[in-house]
């Protein structure tokens, strides 16, 4: 399972990713045969086996982009300067 959890932690295991923490170009998180990944051209995709299954459709809207948990529980793709893409 792929994990977003409200609360700080400073340590967290390759399937969490926990509120206040971000998910930078070139990171994922995975699961078994899925992987969450924020892709070099900013789009954020889920990968079953190797086949893309979801993707947010925001490659090129920015840039230096990242996923990021809110502490309000919000999931928001934001680029430089913290604006949402």
């Amino acid at each position: 399972m792929l994990s977003l959890i409200g609360e700080n932690c400073e340590a967290a295991s390759s399937n969490v990713l926990f509120s206040g923490n971000s998910l930078n170009a070139g990171q994922a998180l995975n699961y078994g045969s899925y992987k969450f990944i924020m892709q070099s051209d900013y789009n954020l995709v889920l990968y079953d086996g190797g086949r893309a299954i979801w993707a947010s459709n925001t490659n090129g809207k920015g840039s230096a982009c990242s996923l990021r948990t809110q502490y309000d529980a919000n999931l928001v793709i934001s680029n430089t300067g913290e604006r949402p893409v």
